[in-house]
């Protein structure tokens, strides 16, 4: 017992886990099968690579596409080979999985195995993890991303954060309601009287976002023309997706809601929760945790998987606000994940009962329990920037 404590207290040891770890699962790869949205990108990359835009059908007239310009670039990877994008997101995950671990052994005299076993269980042997990886989705890419952009901006280096924070954007657009409360820190009375401009907002980070975020969109219009630019505008136009609770408040219980009305209770939400972060009522990154918890119970696009990122988002935000006698625990989130799994599995593969119109429901709880932890966090007595 005590070497299996040790073992997880030792940073070479993790090390040569996370190596062997990783050499395995993305060896592993080339005997997996390439199955549910997979099998879409390499009709999408096939057709970037044949010159077409995703943005214009064959008459040249504008047609959806539900991805960003980033998308497009694995097109390249997919050229070398049909896997390496599918590496590609995998090794963003596995790196940051990593870090978070890494940290957590440089920074607590109090660490012990325990913590070092629940880390690998929610970053690597979590089974949400294992699916988004098989299906070869480009959101545990975007999990990565978001780690390391949260990563860096925690470190001040703003340069960095901002073009990972714009190169998530660029993939997908839920990212973006992030921006303002990267961009506005805490506001007191005094800096409002006194117009301390230099303390309301982060500039440093704010000329980076606008740089690149700039940049990355005349590029877009270069390459794809103002169609590619029109994608930003209509993905709020897509149906409701299974997953949603908007699918399921519409199709199962039948009840009469209007499209527009998701919208605007989503960005009620937002704002409530935002102007909570300014006027010191929460903290920074717990309230963009429930903003995006917010996005997704609200929003008519919903899958579950696009939560992958917060597998790694939370323990990163326990890394920040770590306190002997306030620990934030969100072992109750992780529960919940792991019985909805089991629960789905038994219900589908044993008894074949099909859980599709009521996920929207289901994927609820786990959301609604999250933010009911973060809301009680006493850390959110304290002002923190």
């Amino acid at each position: 017992m005590n070497k299996l404590k040790s073992f997880f207290l030792e940073s070479k040891n993790i090390k040569f886990f996370y190596f062997l770890f990783s050499v395995l699962i993305l060896a592993g790869s080339f005997w997996v099968g390439f199955t549910q949205d997979y099998p879409q990108y390499i009709d999408q990359w096939k057709g970037v690579i044949a010159g077409f835009s995703p943005y214009q059908d064959a008459n040249g007239n504008f047609q959806m596409f539900w991805y960003g310009p980033l998308h497009n670039v694995f097109a390249f990877f997919y050229y070398v080979h049909p896997n390496l994008p599918r590496i590609t997101f995998m090794s963003f995950w596995l790196l940051s999985s990593y870090i978070i671990y890494k940290e957590y052994l440089k920074n607590y005299r109090n660490f012990n195995y325990k913590i070092g076993i629940s880390l690998l269980i929610i970053t690597l042997l979590n089974p949400y993890v294992f699916k988004m990886f098989y299906f070869g989705g480009n959101d545990i890419l975007l999990g990565g991303f978001l780690f390391f952009a949260f990563y860096y901006y925690h470190k001040n280096r703003f340069l960095l954060a901002a073009l990972l924070f714009v190169l998530s954007f660029t993939y997908k657009i839920y990212p973006v309601i992030f921006f303002p409360f990267l961009v506005i820190n805490t506001i007191r009375i005094t800096d409002i009287k006194s117009l301390n401009y230099k303390k309301i907002f982060n500039f440093p980070f704010l000329k980076w976002l606008f740089i690149f975020l700039i940049a990355s969109l005349c590029l877009q219009y270069v390459v794809f023309g103002k169609f590619g630019l029109m994608s930003y505008y209509h993905v709020t136009d897509r149906n409701a997706t299974s997953s949603a609770l908007f699918y399921f408040l519409t199709k199962v219980l039948e009840l009469k809601i209007p499209n527009i009305l998701s919208i605007i209770v989503g960005f009620l939400g937002l704002t409530v929760i935002f102007f909570s972060f300014v006027f010191g009522k929460i903290n920074r990154y717990s309230a963009m945790i429930i903003a995006l918890l917010i996005l997704f119970i609200t929003s008519r696009v919903f899958y579950f998987s696009y939560e992958i990122s917060l597998l790694l988002l939370l323990p990163f935000i326990k890394l920040l606000f770590h306190k002997k006698k306030n620990t934030i625990s969100f072992k109750y989130f992780y529960i919940s994940l792991i019985i909805i799994a089991l629960i789905t599995f038994i219900s589908e593969h044993l008894f074949h009962f099909k859980l599709r119109n009521y996920k929207g429901f289901i994927y609820l709880i786990p959301n609604l329990i999250l933010i009911s932890i973060l809301l009680k966090n006493p850390f959110f007595t304290k002002k923190i920037v």
